[in-house]
């Protein structure tokens, strides 16, 4: 490889661009990434939030966000200019188990793809399929790797930390 193409891939790689156009169909060993609505989409911030009721009263609420808000458990607002103003954000509920859990479409474990439509209206798309893996539960931070996907136009894939929020830290 030449010095030049070298230092292009080094550029990308220090400045985290989500240059993946195709679905990997699993597990990327890199940020969580992907694609939102058909655009690149790379998550910045996680966390949970226990407030928000689940189908399954086992299951935790994870929001994983394209910018680091202000607060590290931030009030979950509705999409408008301002703090909390992305309307491409990404959904899970599912339980805070160390087990491989696929995900389908249907049923009590499942991602949300939102964003805003051009005519400013929030859409919400439900994924095809989908596998979750956490790898390290403490406390306070909650680590694993997502693949989930429901069309060429909505799918991301990568690792994560996720901020372990409790109700308290969301008033």
């Amino acid at each position: 490889m030449s010095i030049s193409a070298k230092l292009i891939v080094s550029t990308m790689l220090l400045l985290g661009c989500t240059t993946l156009r195709k679905d990997p169909k699993d597990f990327l060993d890199a940020p969580l990434a992907g694609v939102v609505n058909g655009s690149d989409w790379q998550y910045k911030f996680a966390y949970t939030d226990p407030t928000v009721a689940t189908p399954d009263e086992d299951d935790m609420l994870f929001i994983f966000l394209p910018f680091e808000p202000k607060k590290p458990c931030a009030k979950e607002l509705e999409p408008k200019k301002g703090e909390l103003d992305e309307p491409r954000r990404v959904s899970l509920a599912a339980p805070l188990k160390q087990k491989l859990l696929k995900m389908r479409g249907k049923g009590t474990h499942h991602l949300i793809f939102e964003y805003m439509s051009p005519e400013g209206k929030q859409l919400a798309v439900n994924i095809k399929k989908g596998k979750l893996q956490l790898t390290r539960i403490t406390d306070t931070e909650i680590e694993g790797k997502l693949y989930a996907r429901a069309s060429d136009k909505n799918w991301i894939s990568g690792t994560f930390k996720a901020v372990a929020c409790n109700s308290l830290d969301l008033r």
